[in-house]
């Protein structure tokens, strides 16, 4: 069996508690600036502007974490 490992990002963009424009641009600009491992949940209510956000950032999502 082969093994695939990869390395994820210690460190991630949390969106907890961020709604509307503010979860947008901030995912945005975590991207802009290196971020590729993003902390989110159905629960929070802002997967529209965080999948927007990815979307619009044209980072292949291959290359992102999302959880």
């Amino acid at each position: 069996m082969t093994q695939r490992v990869i390395e994820m990002p210690d460190l991630g963009m949390g969106t907890f508690r961020l709604e509307g424009k503010t979860a947008y641009e901030s995912v945005k600009m975590a991207l802009e600036v290196g971020f590729r491992h993003i902390d989110t949940a159905q629960i929070y209510g802002n997967e529209e502007q965080v999948g927007q956000a990815i979307k619009d950032s044209n980072i292949p999502r291959d290359e992102l974490f999302r959880l």
